[in-house]
């Protein structure tokens, strides 16, 4: 077997070919950097603030000018500006809501503190007034509760004259008009029921962000 020994001239010429090398290597990407998430891309960030190149998505007003790029983006566009939740143009950071402006110098970014997060119906027909930028309250399906249950938990009926209906539980004495709900308790199966002010599914919370 032969074994070929690097002189010290092929030593520094290799040296120089892995210079240009690496060289070319950083012009390249320089020139051609990955492709980055562009703006309007929203994240969530596990930190307290958002990183660079990014906001908070609070419901602040932002200066378009220093924000151009996010502005063509998200803006909700002229003839939306006028009715849109968010993304809308602005000239008073007091009072966006009244100060709408198609020229305002402001961008209304979109409040997504404690809220969750729905895709846009886009003409798909199951909530169409699901659409960019907008915010809705928390609702529950229609339901009602059939009347039903054993012992002291049925709830009868009672059809009088003139078709008026009282109530009363079985194993009680006499009928009653009213019957007084307390709030929710244990059925003693499934736990103490978790009550708040709107209906909540199981959650973490993270630092909503939008790109610039």
């Amino acid at each position: 077997m032969q074994v070929h020994n690097l002189s010290p001239r092929d030593t520094t010429q290799q040296s120089i070919d892995e210079a240009v090398l690496q060289a070319a290597i950083v012009a390249y990407f320089a020139a051609n950097p990955p492709q980055a998430l562009p703006p309007g891309a929203f994240i969530w960030f596990c930190g307290i603030a958002p990183p660079t190149g990014y906001l908070h998505l609070n419901g602040d007003g932002v200066l378009r000018a220093d924000h151009a790029l996010l502005d063509t983006a998200v803006y909700c566009g002229d003839e939306e500006n006028a009715a849109a939740g968010s993304f809308y143009h602005f000239t008073d950071l007091s009072d966006p809501e009244s100060s709408r402006d198609i020229n305002g110098p402001y961008l209304k970014l979109l409040d997504v503190r404690s809220d969750h997060i729905c895709g846009a119906d886009d003409g798909r027909g199951v909530e169409p007034n699901h659409i960019i930028g907008s915010w809705h309250e928390d609702t529950m399906q229609g339901h009602y509760h059939a009347p039903g249950g054993t012992g002291s938990k049925q709830f009868i009926y009672n059809r009088g004259s003139g078709g008026i209906i009282s109530l009363s539980f079985s194993g009680g004495s006499g009928d009653r008009t009213t019957v007084p709900v307390t709030a929710p308790t244990s059925d003693g199966v499934h736990g103490t029921p978790r009550i708040a002010s709107r209906t909540q599914t199981r959650r973490v919370v993270l630092l909503p962000c939008i790109k610039t």
